[in-house]
């Protein structure tokens, strides 16, 4: 099962451009520069350390979304209002 999923995969790879190939591997780069910045950001905020892994796995978890997230609900630069 798990060696024709491989094939498939391969398959997959093998059948795609190299302009693309080397799309993908450039938005990756930037997907992975961006959670980097959103862990470095959850570091130095300072909220304490169950607040911190919680965002840091949060971003692992789930890369794009995650980040998104802590940017978009827990970003120093989000005002409270209340």
């Amino acid at each position: 099962m798990l060696l024709q999923w491989w094939h498939a995969v391969w398959d997959a790879l093998d059948s795609l451009s190299r302009a693309k190939l080397a799309g993908v591997g450039f938005a990756s780069l930037l997907l992975f520069v961006f959670d980097l910045y959103a862990i470095s950001r959850v570091i130095r905020r300072g909220h304490g350390v169950h607040g911190t892994l919680a965002w840091i796995f949060a971003i692992l978890a789930a890369p794009l979304l995650g980040a998104l997230a802590f940017f978009a609900l827990a970003s120093p630069s989000v005002r409270r209002v209340a």
